[in-house]
């Protein structure tokens, strides 16, 4: 399966997306290959705390800063030409690769615009699809 990650301002100029709006009906999104409402962020900007509570036990809290904008995957039984030319794209991985243990250079596919293999060191992006398990963090 190939999951394709992308990032738009908005739903609208997601779905405004001629790749994207192939995924979208008249009920909505296709949520049997689309999974919306994802959080993305970077190690990079997270901040940690310690807190103490009332019986004085600390605990380490880590305060994730998420990436702006409206994040998508679509899942994919093959490349796909049309997705991996989209310029909302971020990536395009391989999830079997990725499970087998692959390094990123070998399961990610397709980047977008402007997109580096380097961008993804401290990655997280959750949830993730089913079956998934990208070590981008």
């Amino acid at each position: 399966m190939i999951d394709y990650l992308f990032c738009a301002l908005t739903p609208a100029d997601a779905i405004a997306d001629p790749a994207l709006a192939a995924y979208v009906t008249a009920e909505g999104w296709r949520l049997d290959v689309v999974n919306l409402g994802l959080q993305v962020w970077s190690d990079a900007g997270d901040t940690t705390s310690t807190a103490t509570d009332e019986f004085g036990n600390s605990q380490t809290v880590t305060v994730h800063a998420y990436l702006p904008g409206f994040w998508l995957t679509v899942s994919a039984a093959t490349r796909s030409a049309d997705l991996e030319a989209s310029p909302l794209l971020i990536l395009g991985a391989d999830r079997d690769g990725a499970a087998a243990g692959e390094p990123r250079e070998t399961f990610v596919l397709a980047l977008g615009p402007g997109q580096s293999l380097a961008m993804f060191t401290g990655m997280h992006v959750s949830p993730l699809m089913a079956g998934a398990g990208y070590p981008f963090g």
